[in-house]
């Protein structure tokens, strides 16, 4: 992950309040606009964030994409405009539109969830959630500290094996008493890893007496205002959205694109500045230091 990325230097209850409202209206939103801007968002910030290792999951993501697209009139045959027909069921435009709508959703909340796994980490997760959830805290950081451990254990088991020529290449069921005894040699050093682990907590003395915490995050009237701009846009889209606006995006019978009123552009411009804010806050950090650079 790159280091030169301002929005993770946020305050993490910012940080956190506002995965949960992009996240949320990107699940519980069906509206084409509203998930292709929390899209165009999360694509911006992962390259922020990942650079060209983003490449494998965007891959990934539009081979997710066609399928979930092409697939869904396979399963739904609603809709009035057919395209052809596979036997006796529709293949409807409708159908498809819709599948592509899903699909971006889905895409859209997995790049949600992969920028906010690297944006807040072990650090403002014990923050966060240690005085109020002390014991699940911990138990959640560490798991997520050992499933990369535990990754990168195996593929160094793999590669003393290899070098021991103890790594099968042709016999299949070598490969199965192989791939066996790596996965005992990982329980094994997994056990040695909790005794020790155990063993150096209580030296601690960790669970007696009153916890103390030390942290170096503390609120500033930025993130205040932050948070109160990000409530405020939250409740204006539900307001909007849930109350005003009776007509929405349909797509079964058929597509239905509603009157495109003040209010909805609106709603829709608040959400594009909601969405990229991580992105704008980023470009905004790298002028300001292209210009500095440019001063010396």
């Amino acid at each position: 992950m790159r280091t030169r990325v301002c929005f993770s230097r946020f305050h993490p209850l910012f940080l956190l309040l506002y995965y949960i409202a992009v996240i949320s209206v990107s699940v519980f939103s069906s509206d084409p606009i509203i998930l292709g801007l929390s899209l165009l968002g999360a694509i911006l910030l992962c390259v922020n964030l990942f650079g060209k290792g983003l490449l494998k999951d965007a891959v990934f993501l539009l081979v997710l994409t066609v399928l979930l697209t092409a697939t869904n009139p396979l399963f739904s045959h609603n809709g009035i405009t057919v395209l052809f027909y596979l036997g006796d069921s529709a293949y409807t435009l409708e159908a498809l539109l819709y599948g592509l709508n899903m699909s971006v959703m889905v895409s859209a909340v997995i790049l949600w969830f992969k920028s906010l796994n690297a944006v807040l980490t072990d650090d403002k997760m014990q923050y966060l959630f240690s005085k109020s959830l002390p014991k699940t805290t911990l138990v959640i950081t560490m798991v997520m500290r050992f499933i990369p451990l535990y990754i990168k254990t195996v593929k160094d088991i793999n590669d003393t094996r290899r070098a021991m020529g103890l790594y099968p290449k042709r016999n299949i069921f070598k490969k199965i008493r192989n791939a066996c005894e790596v996965f005992l040699t990982l329980v094994t050093q997994s056990l040695e890893n909790a005794v020790e682990t155990s063993f150096s907590m209580k030296a601690r003395g960790y669970g007696e007496g009153e916890r103390t915490s030390y942290s170096t995050y503390k609120i500033k009237p930025t993130d205040i205002t932050l948070i109160s701009l990000l409530a405020i846009s939250l409740i204006g889209f539900i307001y909007a959205f849930g109350v005003r606006e009776n007509s929405s995006f349909a797509f079964y019978p058929t597509f239905f694109v509603p009157e495109m009123s003040a209010l909805r552009i609106s709603m829709y411009f608040v959400f594009a500045l909601v969405s990229l804010f991580p992105f704008l806050i980023n470009s905004a950090e790298s002028i300001k230091w292209k210009y500095y650079l440019s001063k010396i």
